[in-house]
């Protein structure tokens, strides 16, 4: 950028650099998915089209961002687990968490038509993200099997 007087506001940019030697989790969630869900009648409790797109979108993301080793998703949400190494944007947590969830985002739009044909969308899905950082292998099982729990108690509901 040229040096221009409005230039003195890139200093009031915050550079939150996420923890090193951590294991960084993207979780991204629908927002008020329920509505969503309701407008393209899915099949209950559990519809192969929402599983085979969710699915699709996260085989996007990590084919995108090959530093993610392992993708778990269940119901309207995923969870992408970077390498403890990772140094995606430099570990930035606005680009690191911005770029995923919009990524997901567009890719479910890009692929919906493919698992949901001559289904309109009449409310447009969002979908929400945040980053969890963990020190230990450990930890990210011990993550992984919360929200293993979470899905099973969804189920029963």
């Amino acid at each position: 950028m040229n040096k221009s007087k409005a230039e003195f506001v890139k200093k009031f940019e915050q550079n939150d650099v996420l923890l090193p030697h951590t294991y960084i989790i993207v979780r991204v969630d629908g927002k008020g998915f329920t509505k969503f869900c309701d407008t393209i009648s899915l099949e209950k409790p559990n519809d192969m089209r929402l599983i085979q797109l969710m699915n699709k979108t996260a085989k996007h993301i990590m084919m995108t961002y090959k530093e993610i080793e392992l993708a778990y998703g269940q119901s309207d949400e995923f969870n992408f687990v970077f390498k403890k190494k990772a140094n995606v944007f430099n570990r930035r947590h606005d680009k690191v968490l911005s770029t995923i969830v919009s990524l997901f985002s567009s890719a479910f739009m890009f692929y919906f038509d493919k698992y949901f044909i001559d289904t309109r969308i009449v409310i447009i899905p969002s979908f929400e993200a945040k980053v969890v950082l963990l020190p230990s292998l450990g930890d990210v099982k011990a993550y992984i099997s919360y929200r293993q729990v979470d899905c099973h108690v969804e189920n029963l509901n």
